[in-house]
């Protein structure tokens, strides 16, 4: 009875073991077969609300989009509203002072010249692409800004000819810097391809978008358009330039969106800053030139006590010698009381703090609406007539100043009217929807369907 026994039990603990494996192998096939869940997410340069809101903009994919998924009727940069800070809080959740992009022209104090931040590493905080990657994730970053030399199985680094440079050159730096393998698939696309405006440079994001999507599947992916900005800097945000490069952009999301499942991607498309119609020019140093002093010679600073870093209608104003400070935010406050032009918005050290950025700045200063701020060093500080361009740069005070945000993809309910969001908390909603621990001064944008409140009888 013993063995018979025995023999009955290892059948049963046999039996038990083979529908374990039979089921573990059941699990691991269904696994296998379902999709895993992937993120999709693309920046604009420019990117205005109206975009999606307002149908005289004739951009059928946004406003397709908008209708599917979540969408801001306004988004506020972070300080300064350019473009490099507020890629950098897209992805990392903390403001300028903490991230350390400052600024798409930053001041070195030491050298006293100016440099674009484009490398990765000028990130002072971890990016999403590194809490990703150390999660396992697959990530390909597409001409994001500061992401030259970062960590990621696919990377066309972004480089933005910020600093003088030609598209063209730009271009080819970033060639220089990709994966051989990668940048050979790449150029196979279209084999004469030339990079030498950003029309053609949006093109060349489109396809290595693409082509990775369909090709590689990595589960995060960043990419970043830019010619719409362009062209509303070059020619202001309302001109019939920008309206045809609008045209030209939803058509790359048209194409993109064929590619893309949306029951297992989530898509966020948003916007780093707006761009604000400037018809006047107020060159800042040539006011400075008094309060302290610098020496010029064949356009390079040689020496400085005041100097304003000029960032579209934004500056960070720099002190070499901490005594001119109250001097020099004192003289600023006397201009605009005695009716100097263009009044200016002033930021002294105490309210930078609270803004979360230029910690080494001794101040800053916004241009009102309509006027951008010129870098020249000498010549008149009274505001020139130009032709007419966009600007961006100055704290978010107006409505026209808000960029937009939408999101698409499992569990975002359809037509979900966020309001006023900040760029601040994008990627604290993009770490909460992928299952990371981000460190953020923004918070997770709540994606729940609101319920209406029950009229009170």
């Amino acid at each position: 009875m013993r063995i018979i026994g025995t023999c009955w039990l290892g059948r049963i603990t046999g039996g038990l073991a083979l529908i374990a494996i039979t089921l573990s192998l059941s699990s691991c096939a269904l696994l296998r077969s379902q999709p895993k869940h992937r993120f999709v997410v693309i920046s604009v340069n420019g990117m205005l609300p109206d975009f999606y809101l307002d149908p005289a903009y004739r951009a059928a994919t946004l406003q397709r989009l908008r209708t599917a998924g979540a969408f801001a009727t306004g988004t506020l940069p972070v300080y300064p509203a350019t473009s490099l800070p507020n890629h950098a809080t897209m992805v990392t959740g903390v403001l300028p002072a903490q991230h350390g992009v400052l600024a798409d022209m930053i001041f070195d104090r030491t050298a006293g010249t100016s440099r674009v931040p484009y490398e990765a590493k000028s990130l002072k905080t971890p990016a999403l692409w590194d809490l990703a990657s150390q999660n396992g994730m697959d990530v390909a970053l597409v001409g994001w800004p500061v992401s030259e030399g970062a960590e990621a199985e696919w990377l066309v680094p972004g480089t933005l000819p910020l600093d003088g440079t030609s598209i063209e050159s730009g271009w080819a730096r970033s060639l220089e810097q990709m994966d051989r393998g990668l940048k050979k698939q790449l150029l196979a696309i279209q084999p004469d391809r030339k990079v030498t405006n950003t029309i053609q440079y949006d093109q060349w994001i489109a396809d290595a978008t693409s082509y990775l999507i369909t090709e590689e599947q990595p589960e995060l992916l960043f990419a970043h358009f830019r010619n719409i900005g362009e062209v509303q800097r070059l020619h202001g945000p309302h001109s019939k330039e920008a309206f045809l490069a609008l045209r030209q952009l939803d058509a790359h999301f048209a194409k993109l969106l064929t590619l893309i499942n949306l029951e297992n991607t989530t898509l966020v498309i948003a916007g780093d800053h707006a761009f604000e119609v400037a018809e006047k020019e107020f060159h800042v140093n040539s006011f400075l030139r008094e309060i302290g002093g610098f020496r010029v010679s064949g356009g390079r600073l040689l020496e400085w006590k005041t100097i304003a870093q000029v960032n579209g209608s934004q500056a960070a104003i720099y002190t070499s010698d901490p005594s001119l400070e109250g001097k020099l935010v004192q003289a600023l406050r006397r201009r605009n009381e005695s009716g100097g032009q263009p009044r200016l918005r002033i930021y002294d050290r105490t309210a930078l703090k609270k803004m979360g950025a230029f910690p080494d700045a001794a101040c800053a200063i916004d241009a009102p609406q309509g006027v951008t701020l010129g870098t020249r060093f000498s010549g008149s500080d009274v505001p020139e007539k130009i032709k007419i361009r966009g600007s961006s740069g100055a704290q978010a005070v107006r409505k026209s100043m808000l960029t937009g945000f939408l999101m698409v993809g499992p569990g975002i309910p359809a037509g979900l009217n966020l309001g006023t969001t900040r760029v601040l908390d994008i990627a604290p909603t993009l770490a909460a929807q992928m299952h990371l621990q981000l460190k953020a001064q923004g918070k997770a944008i709540d994606l729940r369907k609101k319920t209406p409140a029950i009229p009170a009888r």
